[in-house]
């Protein structure tokens, strides 16, 4: 079978880009700068864009004499034609269901381009993702691209502000942070930061084990996590598309894969998408104005991580259901919705990727996964996942994996650590 266990159970951040972790996450450490963007433009002649358009967006960072082009076009992978977004009440019932209208969001993907020093002629230097705010005379996006190799990463002032470490820079301004847009590079993150708080040395790249606290994870045996009751989808129901078929390995835990890392023997050749499925807590929902800005972030934060799957595993991610939990947290557990308790509740990461993955096998979708996004974090964990809970060879596709994404700014932590190959893992 195709691979990818190990792939759709990690929780490496894409929004952010930190830290290769294989079920785990920790926060990144402190930037050292950042800039803010000058004189975008759309390259259209009205200034505007559609959902559908394919444009130059052109723009320049403060302080440097560097001009960026991004070529984009429409991405239609990301929102499923049939995407519903849930609403649910304190006590976890359904209070609302709406479909999404595909032409009210600006999804879109492409290439990033420069000048080279002394050069007339744009030079390509890696890709781009980007959903557009408000178009016209004065844009406002978000996204992330890349040059050279290093991550770019694009926030609206209000959203960096809310979403920074807290010794990240500010930004030297004193303009309406809806009307600008901040710009911070993997480059940026400080390789070595001594937290006063925690009393201990983090580096750029390391996690610590929180994932160890499930014996799921710590003793994997594929027949282990039967209780949750995970309902069974066949292939074509995953990716709406036929995949391959063969052999698979054994979810990846226990295994050192360094040495097959960028290997791509046994991805698919033919463009898949994996549906997935994303629920917020109260405590994610209530860092956000209202529920539309909820909504937005986390198409932003998708459009940016599918790059990592489309570009490792040609493999695009596409949401299928939002679950969208209100703002005010409840003031008991709830039986409909036991994981959406604040911060407060004493529960371990470990203890709400258990209630949120019982809940979601109470559903029948096709989903390739689900994501959980919450505020609450256990010590330096921010995120946590079940290892190789996508697909086994041995018992066919039966358990759709799920994953437990916290974020302590609210950004999703999502992405896959690339240190599998694909003839590993299954779809």
């Amino acid at each position: 079978m195709v691979s990818i266990r190990a792939l759709l159970a990690s929780t490496l951040s894409v929004a952010s880009l930190i830290q290769d972790a294989a079920a785990h996450s920790a926060q990144r450490n402190p930037l050292t700068a950042i800039h803010l963007i000058d004189a975008p433009s759309l390259n259209t002649p009205t200034k505007r864009c559609q959902y559908h358009s394919s444009f130059d967006l052109t723009f320049s960072l403060d302080n440097t004499q560097q001009q960026i082009r991004l070529a984009l076009e429409p991405n239609h992978d990301i929102l499923h034609h049939d995407m519903h977004v849930n609403y649910l009440g304190p006590d976890g019932s359904l209070r609302e269901s709406q479909r999404i209208n595909r032409h009210d969001h600006k999804v879109f993907r492409g290439a990033s381009f420069i000048r080279r020093d002394g050069q007339s002629e744009w030079t390509k230097v890696g890709w781009a993702r980007i959903t557009m705010h408000r178009d016209g005379k004065d844009p406002v996006f978000q996204g992330a691209f890349r040059i050279d190799g290093d991550h770019h990463h694009i926030m609206t002032g209000k959203n960096y502000r809310r979403l920074k470490h807290p010794e990240d820079p500010l930004p030297d301004t004193d303009a309406d942070p809806d009307e600008y847009m901040v710009v911070w590079r993997d480059s940026d993150v400080m390789s070595y930061y001594f937290d006063p708080q925690d009393l201990k040395r983090d580096t750029a790249g390391r996690s610590s084990c929180e994932s160890q606290s499930l014996t799921f994870n710590a003793k994997y045996d594929p027949n282990a996590f039967e209780d949750v009751r995970m309902r069974a989808v066949s292939p074509a129901s995953l990716f709406g598309r036929q995949i391959d078929s063969g052999q698979t390995g054994n979810n990846g835990a226990g295994q050192n894969l360094v040495a097959t890392i960028g290997s791509t023997q046994g991805c698919p050749t033919v463009r898949k998408i994996a549906l997935v499925g994303i629920a917020t807590d109260c405590t994610y929902t209530a860092d956000f104005n209202d529920t539309q800005a909820v909504r937005q972030n986390i198409i932003d934060l998708v459009n940016s991580a599918s790059e990592v799957y489309e570009s490792s595993f040609n493999i695009s991610l596409g949401i299928q259901n939002l679950t969208i939990s209100d703002r005010d947290c409840p003031g008991s557990t709830s039986d409909l919705a036991p994981w959406n308790v604040g911060c407060n509740s004493n529960l371990r990461i470990s203890d709400r990727l258990n209630l949120f993955s019982e809940w979601r096998g109470r559903s029948n979708d096709a989903n390739a996964f689900w994501t959980l996004l919450s505020t609450c974090n256990t010590n330096s964990a921010v995120g946590l996942a079940w290892l190789g809970q996508i697909a086994s060879g041995k018992y066919s596709l039966t358990k759709p994996v799920t994953l437990l994404v916290l974020s302590t700014t609210a950004t999703i932590n999502f992405a896959p650590a690339v240190r599998t190959r694909c003839k590993d893992a299954v779809l």
